[in-house]
């Protein structure tokens, strides 16, 4: 079963979208944002707004770090591929402190064709923080990104992407361990049998947060 387009799906209920999915990506300006500040709201500039919110140990030093979505706070008139903003603070001994930013990393709240907005979830867990995108139609897509600290950086360990169609018993799995090279991919047909393939492939080089960009069908294109 073939991933729906995202482009597609929303042409098909909206109409053409000027200087949408398929086009260059529009970057916001990005806002001027403070080094160091005392509490997880006041990293918010004008303008903008919290989208979502996690805190847990990022580094290991067992304090609680937080990881930031923030989005155009004028839902009404942003810009129809205005990207959401991605921050990773950390607890400094009473201040967090700034220590990555992406607006690569989490689409926009018009990508998600006519399900709507596809941002799922961010969480904190084991030590990673992890972004979930759900959307579509009758066919719905959708993946989760897998970021660690490592290497002075963030980079993304794992990456899972699925579709499935709501009228039958068709769907696809595919979730990947960069770290490791290990790939499952998991199939059901039409008839609702299942396949599963479990193989190991050389692992990729570290690919740090923020880098690739959403293709046309929503999902994340790497190195």
């Amino acid at each position: 079963m073939k991933r729906p387009s995202i482009l597609f799906l929303y042409a098909l209920t909206f109409g053409p979208i000027p200087g949408g999915l398929g086009a260059k990506d529009h970057q916001p300006e990005l806002p001027a944002l403070k080094k160091e500040v005392s509490e997880v709201k006041a990293i918010v500039p004008g303008g903008w707004m919290i989208l979502a919110q996690a805190s847990g140990d990022l580094n290991g030093d067992k304090k609680d770090d937080h990881v930031v979505i923030l989005s155009s706070s004028d839902t009404q008139n942003d810009d129809v591929n205005f990207q959401r903003i991605l921050i990773v603070l950390l607890d400094e001994g009473g201040l967090l402190k700034v220590d990555a930013v992406s607006q690569k990393s989490v689409l926009s709240r018009f990508s998600g064709g006519i399900w709507g907005d596809p941002f799922e979830s961010l969480k904190i867990e084991r030590g990673t923080f992890v972004i979930s995108h759900y959307a579509g139609s009758r066919n719905r897509w959708g993946f989760r990104h897998r970021y660690r600290f490592q290497d002075g950086g963030y980079y993304l360990i794992g990456r899972t992407e699925y579709s499935h169609d709501t009228l039958s018993p068709e769907s696809e799995e595919k979730d990947e361990n960069l770290i490791t090279g290990r790939v499952i991919e998991t199939k059901v047909d039409e008839k609702g049998e299942k396949t599963r393939t479990d193989q190991k492939l050389k692992p990729r080089p570290l690919i740090p947060l923020g880098t690739g960009k959403f293709d046309e069908d929503g999902f994340l294109e790497l190195p």
